[in-house]
C-alpha cells in the first residue's frame, strides 16, 4: 500500500511539474513576441511563394507562351506567294493540313499549351464549315514521343494516323463554323 501511495505521489508531481513548465513555457512564447513573430513569418513566406509563383508565370507568358515566332515563321512559308506559285501548296486542303500539323503539334509542345489550332480562311464547299486543325495535350508539361497525351479534336484523319494521334469522342472532319 505504501509503495501505491509514493508511487502516485511521484506521479502527481511530476503531473504539477509538467503542467506548471507548459504554463511558464507558454507565457515565455506570449510574452517575447514569439507567437506573434512566427504568424507574421508564416504570412510572409506565404506571400514570398504567391510572388515567386506569379513571376514564374509570368516569365512563362513572355518567353514560352508568346515566343513562338520560329513556328510562325514555318506555317506563313505554306502561305507565301513563291510557295503557292510553285505548287508546294498547289495540292488539297488535306494535304496542306498533313504538311503544316507537325509544325503546329510542335509548338504546342513548345508553349506547353492545353490546345493548339489552326483555322484555315478557306470555306468548305456547300457548307459554312472551315478547314481546321485542333489539338489537345492531356498533359502540357510532358512531352511524349508516342503523344500519348495527345488528341485530335479536328482535322483529316490522315493527319491523325501520320502523327499516331487519337482523335477524341467528338473528332470532326471539318466542323469549325464560320462566325
Amino acid at each position: 500500500m505504501k509503495s501505491k501511495s509514493i508511487a502516485q505521489k511521484l506521479a502527481l508531481a511530476f503531473i504539477v511539474s509538467a503542467v506548471l513548465q507548459s504554463i511558464v513555457m507558454w507565457a515565455v512564447l506570449v510574452a517575447g513576441g514569439v507567437i506573434r513573430h512566427s504568424k507574421e513569418n508564416s504570412y510572409a513566406i506565404f506571400a514570398e511563394k504567391v510572388s515567386g509563383q506569379a513571376d514564374n508565370l509570368e516569365n512563362q507568358m513572355i518567353s514560352v507562351w508568346t515566343n513562338f515566332e520560329h513556328y510562325t515563321a514555318q506555317i506563313r512559308q505554306y502561305f507565301t506567294d513563291e510557295a503557292i506559285k510553285g505548287g508546294e501548296t498547289a495540292g488539297s486542303v488535306d494535304e496542306l493540313l498533313e504538311g503544316i500539323a507537325p509544325v503546329v503539334l510542335d509548338s504546342m509542345y513548345y508553349t506547353k499549351t492545353t490546345g493548339a489550332f489552326l483555322i484555315l480562311n478557306e470555306v468548305e464547299p456547300g457548307t459554312n464549315n472551315h478547314a481546321a486543325l485542333y489539338f489537345r495535350n492531356a498533359n502540357p508539361n510532358r512531352t511524349d514521343v508516342r503523344n500519348a497525351s495527345t488528341y485530335m479534336l479536328y482535322g483529316p484523319w490522315n493527319v491523325a494516323q501520320r502523327l499516331h494521334l487519337v482523335t477524341d469522342a467528338n473528332w470532326g472532319y471539318r466542323r469549325i463554323p464560320s462566325c
